[in-house]
């Protein structure tokens, strides 16, 4: 009974240390790179694209066994009174004898067990262009994985610094509240002193409570965008995700160097991979053309019972086989086969100068961002120097409320666009580094 104890008890302690660890994953502190490793783990695009490139390997791992000899065991049972049939029974049974009638033999049976064996030696390059094609397959889809993950990686730093920025969005209006709710306390003051008339604090009270809206509507998009977020990471989208509060990877994201060599895109490695693949199905096509070689062998075990017969036979040999003439149809096959080269080369073509405009994009969105930074920098210094006056002439009664609700907004909105031109500087050197086909972190 002891024992039974104590190996509930330590199931229990052992479920519980599972069921800790598995809550602290889930509320677990975000950074990026963390998020992105999260995504490449368990999202359901990095398994669909994982389970492409097993089923690639798969196709593989088909042709290459096409090298290989092919052996079955067949086995059949009949009766028959069919002369042709039936003699022919007698003899695979050894049970012939001169009282046979060659034209009526009578019903026979016959039990026919065999092992086959097959052996291609030459197909005209059909097997080697099929397991060369494959393999380019195979190779495609790794590289089309890798693309994958990083077209992820993308979508999980967007999402990351959508929550970034509608965080800072939320606390820059929580700072207009605040600010209204000063701006209030010292209208309500005056009021009581009859110092200002009741509309102006009025005016005062349907803006704090517009930004206090607009807090609200803030609030709930930073709760979205952790949803987009868990989602993007493949976790419910109920979850919840916290950001870590500092990210010195992030802090510490470079540009790619200057005068970087070309670009290693996996697209592109992908689409060669399938140009590859395309050449070889050419190959394939014009093999119909080609002899094709091969050996067999088989070992056969005849029995009989109507006429009490056993007899065991072997057949071994090679075999040739040539199309001289099918209507032109290797002909076709090998146009096809061609044309869809072409369509393939003209492909990459497409991708890579799809792939160097969105470089250069990425480099001018960067570059802009960067500009439009600098200034939201500089407007929101001078907003918050304008407010800080602006409140003190309020205070003393030389600025209309209007006026000042005016200032106000001015400087909600400039601390929201300073968090908006944040984010996309950082998300745009995000964009510029996966542009070259670099891990982002």
């Amino acid at each position: 009974m002891e024992l039974i104890g104590m190996y509930k008890t330590t199931r229990f302690a052992g479920l519980a240390a599972l069921l800790i660890f598995a809550a602290s994953s889930l509320m677990a502190d975000y950074t990026l790179s963390g998020a992105i490793a999260t995504a490449r783990e368990s999202s359901p695009d990095a398994q669909a694209a994982e389970a492409r490139v097993a089923q690639a390997r798969a196709v593989q791992q088909g042709a290459d066994s096409a090298i290989l000899p092919r052996i079955q065991v067949q086995s059949r049972y009949m009766q028959t009174n069919s002369a042709m049939n039936a003699f022919g029974a007698i003899l695979n049974t050894g049970t012939f004898d001169n009282s046979i009638d060659f034209n009526s033999p009578g019903q026979t049976d016959l039990l026919s067990t065999g092992i086959y064996v097959v052996q291609p030696i030459y197909t005209g390059g059909r097997i080697s262009s099929g397991r060369a094609a494959a393999r380019a397959g195979s190779e495609a889809a790794e590289y089309a994985r890798e693309s994958a993950l990083r077209a992820l990686d993308l979508e999980v730093a967007r999402a990351y610094f959508g929550i970034r920025q509608a965080a800072d969005s939320v606390i820059a209006l929580e700072a207009a509240l605040t600010g209204y709710d000063e701006s209030l306390r010292v209208a309500k003051e005056r009021e009581e002193a009859g110092q200002l008339l009741r509309t102006e604090r009025l005016n005062i009270e349907v803006q704090r409570a517009r930004t206090k809206s607009m807090l609200l509507a803030a609030r709930q998009q930073v709760d979205l965008a952790k949803s987009a977020f868990a989602v993007l990471l493949g976790l419910p989208a109920d979850s919840s995700v916290t950001l870590a509060e500092s990210d010195p990877q992030v802090e510490s994201l470079r540009e790619p160097p200057v005068g970087m060599a070309s670009p290693e895109w996996p697209e592109l490695a992908a689409m060669q991979s399938r140009v590859k693949a395309a050449e070889e199905g050419v190959k394939i096509a014009k093999a119909a053309r080609r002899p094709s070689v091969g050996a067999f062998a088989n070992v056969e075990d005849n029995r009989g019972w109507r006429r009490d017969g056993d007899e065991q036979s072997w057949t071994a040999g090679l075999s040739v086989s040539m199309t001289l003439y099918d209507g032109s149809e290797t002909g076709a096959k090998i146009r096809e086969a061609m044309a869809y080269v072409d369509e393939a080369k003209e492909q990459q073509r497409k991708l890579r100068l799809g792939l160097e405009l969105r470089l250069r994009q990425a480099q001018i969105n960067y570059d802009v961002a960067r500009s439009q930074l600098e200034v939201c920098t500089q407007q929101l210094e001078q907003a918050e120097e304008s407010a800080a006056l602006s409140r003190e002439r309020f205070s003393a009664g030389s600025l209309l409320s209007t006026e000042l609700i005016g200032v106000e907004t001015r400087l909600a909105d400039a601390r929201v666009q300073l968090a908006f031109s944040r984010a996309r500087v950082s998300l745009a050197l995000c964009e510029l580094r996966n542009a070259y086909g670099l891990r982002i972190v």
